[in-house]
């Protein structure tokens, strides 16, 4: 219950969160029993919520797990900071290590194994034996292939071991694995919030016989740019694929519209956190509709993306390939057999130094904690602020390594940045309003995922 204590302990172990409610007076006056409440930490991506400060309540933020919100309050700032870094610490190390199935993107893309690629392993070899084997095949996506075959498939993909396929293996089978692994994440491909701006333009457009294509792209590329870019390369991969597919539609008798009959309630479902209990009866033809635009629109809608994710695979493959020489270094000294790495010995090529992103905000200084207009300008690896925009040299620099973005109510449109190195530290910066703070929220997110240097930390919470 709100703002009562229904606890004592917290205990974060290896995989699972356990909170001892010990309080009587919540389970009745004569109860001699405690509750425990349990949650195993991979089962969803968590999310962390800060709470602001009142008379009765300091130091307090909570873990939400799908409708289960609990409140934790410590005794100091400085715990309240270590109990967050141990928290996403151990959400870190669990998420690198268990299933692939009914994980978040983002957390799957943490795995130490899938640093060089931008999806997972087995996604991009589900997608390349289709685009290899099955653009032909009539009907394809139609069938669901034989469930014994898909069922070991995710078996040795949960186990984090290697998926191959053969010339003899079914089409069928690999577009239901596929089918599968989209099905269960657990939030959907396309967010809700994408399907109903859709829907309303299209019940605008026929209500009023007004056209309103250019807004329903406009939209599409709206939502398509504010997503992350592990999300946005999932997407991306996937409808180019079905693109690809429907080139063929003549001899696979696969139109955009009969991919999106099979492939809709893969990719747009209705999830609790969206608040919607169940589809209206239009609804089915609209998300068939939904999913035949973005694969008839693929070049328009997805052409920034194609770069952006060009470039994130160049960055990612770099990272890679610089850990790989580190692990031959490290086993030729071990006199253990080690990989061959090409062109080792070459400097590894310079990262751009441009400004991505710049403009007023303002920041809490960390010694007065008086609040100050700065410039900050966006650059790979960091954040630096000036006094004013001409300056040279900055008042200070944010290094995007290993950090945490999130929302912040202690101001309207506040955001913050809390850094472990060089210093362990919270910056607390406001936007001019809400959309702004989304789009420097999401461009700084995004440094931090193009940043080699990062280890897999969980990059955002709430």
């Amino acid at each position: 219950s709100e703002h009562n204590k229904i606890g004592d302990h917290c205990f974060i172990f290896n995989d699972l969160i356990i909170c001892c409610l010990t309080n009587k007076a919540a389970f009745g006056k004569n109860s001699k029993s405690y509750r425990v409440c349990t949650t195993p930490m991979w089962l969803v991506k968590s999310t962390i919520f800060d709470v602001a400060d009142t008379d009765t309540i300091k130091n307090a933020f909570e873990l939400q797990y799908n409708e289960t919100k609990v409140m934790l309050v410590a005794s100091t700032p400085e715990e309240k900071e270590e109990w967050l870094w141990d928290y996403n610490s151990a959400l870190r190390d669990v998420y690198r290590a268990k299933k692939a199935f009914g994980v978040s993107v983002e957390i799957l893309m943490q795995r130490e194994t899938q640093k060089g690629n931008i999806v997972p392993d087995f996604y991009e070899k589900c997608l390349n034996y289709i685009l290899q084997y099955g653009t032909e095949v009539q009907g394809i996506f139609r069938q669901s292939g034989r469930k014994g075959e898909i069922e070991r498939w995710q078996t040795l993909i949960d186990k984090g071991e290697n998926l191959e396929f053969t010339e003899d293996t079914e089409v069928d089978s690999v577009t239901g694995l596929l089918k599968l692994f989209l099905r269960q994440l657990p939030e959907p491909l396309i967010t809700w919030d994408m399907y109903a701006t859709y829907k309303q333009l299209r019940e605008e457009q026929e209500a009023q016989n007004v056209d309103r294509s250019e807004e329903i792209m406009t939209s599409f590329k709206l939502h398509i740019d504010s997503m992350l870019i592990i999300q946005k390369a999932v997407l991306y991969k996937l409808i180019h694929c079905l693109k690809a597919v429907c080139l063929k539609q003549e001899i696979n008798l696969m139109s955009s519209n009969n991919l999106g009959i099979v492939i809709a309630p893969n990719i747009i479902r209705r999830t609790a956190s969206a608040g919607v209990e169940s589809f209206e009866s239009t609804d089915s033809q609209l998300r068939i509709d939904f999913v035949a635009s973005l694969i008839d629109s693929f070049d328009e809608l997805f052409a920034d993306a194609k770069i952006q994710l060009k470039e994130q695979a160049e960055l990612k493959s770099e990272a890679a390939r610089k850990q790989t020489i580190v692990r031959r270094k490290t086993l030729l000294l071990e006199g253990l057999p080690a990989p061959i790495i090409a062109n080792e010995s070459e400097t590894p090529t310079d990262r751009p130094t441009m400004v991505t992103k710049e403009g007023f905000l303002r920041k809490k200084g960390g010694n007065r904690g008086n609040w100050t207009n700065r410039w900050f300008a966006l650059r790979y690896k960091s954040l630096s602020y000036f006094k004013n925009p001409g300056d040279t040299k900055p008042k200070g620099r944010i290094l995007l390594r290993n950090c945490l973005v999130g929302s912040s109510t202690r101001k309207p449109f506040c955001f913050c940045i809390s850094t472990k190195e060089p210093e362990n530290r919270t910056y607390l910066i406001v936007a001019n309003n809400e959309q702004e703070k989304q789009e420097w929220m999401t461009a700084v997110m995004r440094a931090i995922e193009t940043n080699p240097d990062n280890v897999g930390l969980t990059e955002s919470f709430n």
